[in-house]
């Protein structure tokens, strides 16, 4: 039984990419190959990447003395147009499409959206209210119903499980474990020597995320 280092030495090695998320947007965001971040983020709802992406970010964290200023991580990202500008489009609503108005309040758990008129909007398709994207199967003069809720989250991966891997004679026996434990998701293995050297393992790497 070989290690994830063995693998990877096997493999030619690692190659650290990014991916990007944004709530209620379809395509994820990365700094590599599309097909890899697809991979990753397999079981989720997302079945769209976009490459070109460029990140800028600090590390660390300050404490000033006797003030309630905190200075944590920040990172700024850019991406290269497409030849559709897709991106951009979307984040500029230049092709936002129809729009219409609710009339009664959506609670988290509706099973339809009331609004004035969906005359505009295709039989079946997707709508957008604030951040969340929602699927509609059907839908009635003035309501949408069918609902599939809340796709395109980021933090939504039912059925994948990362397991920091340390180039351990146990690591392959730790995702035996998880997946005899998890049937219902893929358990994958994810490279994190050098996170240890860095910025700490995934509990460090990920204590300043946004809310």
């Amino acid at each position: 039984m070989g290690t994830t280092g063995d693998a990877i030495k096997a493999g030619g090695g690692v190659r650290l990419q990014w991916t990007i998320t944004i709530e209620g947007y379809p395509n994820i965001l990365t700094t590599g190959p599309t097909l890899p971040a697809l991979d990753a983020w397999t079981g989720s709802n997302y079945t769209g990447a976009l490459g070109g992406v460029a990140l800028q970010f600090s590390d660390g964290q300050t404490i000033k003395p006797w003030s309630k200023e905190l200075s944590t991580q920040a990172m700024r990202f850019a991406v290269q147009p497409d030849r559709d500008d897709t991106f951009g489009r979307a984040v500029f609503a230049s092709a936002g499409g129809v729009t219409t108005k609710l009339t009664s309040t959506v609670s988290v758990t509706a099973a339809s959206v009331l609004v004035q008129s969906t005359a505009a909007f295709p039989a079946s398709g997707y709508i957008c209210i604030g951040t969340e994207t929602i699927a509609y199967a059907s839908k009635t003069s003035t309501s949408f119903t069918g609902l599939t809720r809340g796709l395109f989250g980021p933090f939504d991966m039912p059925r994948l499980h990362t397991v920091p891997q340390f180039e351990d004679a146990a690591d392959a026996q730790a995702i035996k474990i998880l997946q005899e434990l998890l049937p219902d998701r893929r358990v994958v293995g994810s490279p994190s020597l050098n996170l240890i050297w860095g910025l700490g393992s995934f509990h460090c790497l990920s204590q300043q995320e946004p809310e």
